[in-house]
Formats: C-alpha cells, structure tokens, sequence
C-alpha cells in the first residue's frame, strides 16, 4: 500500500461496524489476511501509535467473522499509517487508574513517578548504546 490514496481520519466519520453472519457474498473473506492485518495493526497501536488503537479495538471484535466493510475499514487504517507517518510517541500509557487521589498534588504526584520511571529507563537505554544524556535540573508538571 506505498502507494495508496492517504487519508486524514483511522476510521470513516459516522462509521458503525456491525457483526453479521457470514453470507454466500462473504466467502471472499476466507483469502484475506484479517486476523493477521489486525494483529499487526494492534501491535502498531500498543508500540508507538495510540491514535489508532480505537479504531484496531474495533476491527478485533470482527476477527472471528469479518465481512467486506470490516477489509475496507482495515485498508483505510492502513491508508490513514500511510499518510501519517513522522513523529510519533515514545512511551505512553493507557490504564484504569488505580487509586483515587484525594488533592492535585497527589495526582501529579503519581503521573510524574509514573514519567520518572520511564525517563530512567531511557536514559539507560541511551547510554548503553553510547549517548550521554544530562540529567534534568528541575522537573514540573
């Protein structure tokens, strides 16, 4: 798909993906790598894309019976990667919260232990790969 029309959205605007059984017009599906497109597309969205996971969250509810609609959505994500490529997350971080903070400052308390945490992890990672990285003099939310 290196040459494919881009897109600007990962999914249709007023899309509804719909689970219908498999019909006589849908054995078509049977040659299509779906599962495998999606797993590569989840894999993508987990590593450094966390503006399609929606999207892929979507298309893995339809890979026990995929129709057409849900090949034609996995091509326009493909098409929308296409026309998006460039900078991208590093790290990030999705997940229920796991207590209640009782003021902001607990909060922000909480997310910069989280951001330390990964900050230290790839300052490692550069330096053993033989880039020094200062260390930050002050940090803020």
């Amino acid at each position: 798909m290196a040459d494919c029309r881009r897109v600007s959205t990962p999914m249709a605007p007023g899309t509804h993906a719909s689970m219908s059984p498999q019909t006589p017009a849908d054995v078509e599906m049977k040659d299509k790598p779906y599962m495998r497109a999606v797993g590569k597309l989840n894999w993508l969205a987990l590593a450094t894309r966390p503006d399609i996971s929606y999207t892929v969250s979507q298309l893995a509810r339809f890979n026990s019976n995929p129709g057409p609609q849900h090949w034609q959505a996995v091509k326009r994500l493909f098409r929308y990667i296409q026309g998006t490529i460039g900078g991208a997350a590093v790290a990030w971080s999705s997940k229920l919260q796991t207590r209640i903070a009782r003021s902001t400052t607990e909060s922000e308390y909480v997310a910069v232990t989280s951001a330390t945490k990964e900050i230290a992890f790839f300052r490692y990672v550069f330096e053993d790969l033989g880039y020094p990285v200062p260390r930050p003099l002050a940090m803020d939310n």
